[in-house]
């Protein structure tokens, strides 16, 4: 079943719930670490994109962790090593973006990137604050 699907029944299911919670901070954090970023350095732009690109990759980790765990769950007894497969994976993935951005440093900074894809935790610790005061009006309901 597709995200866009699952989103469109009436009663979200919880853990999609968590989701666009999480992704909503990521989006306010790096929102905010970019802007105070162009305002700290001046405009200088190479930071603000490496947060970008961080807060993308996040993204696109937290949703293939997502799915992975969906699968995982329906695995039973293998889904155990299929998650650490798909673990190292990610770590992979976040290492390759690092890399790219020490490689193209004339436009992006590294430091941004990593600050970018932090932002996962950062919203992982924000989910339940983020979903009672922005999600929460937004759907017009609670869990």
């Amino acid at each position: 079943m597709s995200l866009k699907n699952e989103m469109g029944n009436k009663d979200m299911k919880e853990e999609v719930q968590t989701l666009i919670d999480i992704i909503v901070g990521i989006v306010l954090v790096s929102a905010l670490i970019a802007g105070i970023s162009l305002a700290v350095t001046g405009g200088d732009y190479r930071f603000s994109l490496g947060v970008l690109l961080g807060a993308i990759c996040a993204v696109g980790v937290l949703y293939h962790m997502y799915r992975g765990l969906n699968i995982a769950l329906d695995m039973g007894a293998a889904g155990e090593k299929y998650t650490q497969r798909q673990s190292v994976m990610r770590m992979g993935i976040m290492s390759l973006v690092v890399v790219l951005a020490i490689f193209l440093n004339r436009y992006i900074h590294a430091a941004g990137v990593v600050i970018g894809l932090l932002t996962l935790k950062v919203s992982a610790y924000l989910q339940p604050v983020i979903h009672k005061y922005i999600t929460t009006k937004f759907y017009n309901k609670g869990r």
